[in-house]
């Protein structure tokens, strides 16, 4: 999981250092969100990620996605993410992404395969394993705002 992780990781930023700051900031890669928007939605992913382990490990029971908040609602939610991030700067996100990534990393390496790969392992996870949780906030995530970028940076050479 952490070289998947990590190899995506990079596949993404290689993407993304193919386009110019202007347009970091300025191309419509999703529903009306810039390149920079998407690095900013992958940040708060993670940051929720850290958050849910982290009440669970205090003995709070986590309120995942969010309080106020089901997986149904998961596009208001994101709209919400959206407006919190959406005045932070790009170097504000790149910098705040890979230290997230990173934590993410190191998160991911404390944990024995058994505790990481099991399902139900623990309450904060349900029926899922950490890894389901993890990778969705990390590869699995990276892959698809990679693909956003691929079709984005073919859209602008045709």
């Amino acid at each position: 999981m952490l070289e998947y992780g990590e190899a995506e990781f990079a596949r993404l930023n290689q993407l993304v250092d193919r386009f110019s700051l202007e347009e970091l900031a300025s191309l419509e890669v999703f529903e009306n969100r810039s390149i920079k928007d998407l690095l900013a939605h992958l940040d708060d992913w993670l940051q929720l990620v850290f958050n849910w382990e982290d009440a669970a490990k205090a003995g709070e029971k986590p309120q995942i996605p969010a309080p106020g908040y089901t997986w149904k609602d998961t596009p208001a939610f994101n709209e919400m993410l959206y407006q919190k991030s959406k005045n932070r700067s790009l170097m504000e996100v790149r910098q705040s992404l890979k230290a997230h990534h990173q934590e993410a990393m190191r998160r991911v390496g404390q944990y024995i395969p058994e505790e990481i790969e099991g399902k139900a392992r623990f309450k904060w996870t349900g029926s899922s394993s950490v890894a389901s949780y993890y990778a969705s906030c990390t590869s699995s995530h990276y892959v698809w705002a990679a693909g956003l970028l691929k079709k984005l940076f073919k859209d602008q050479k045709a």
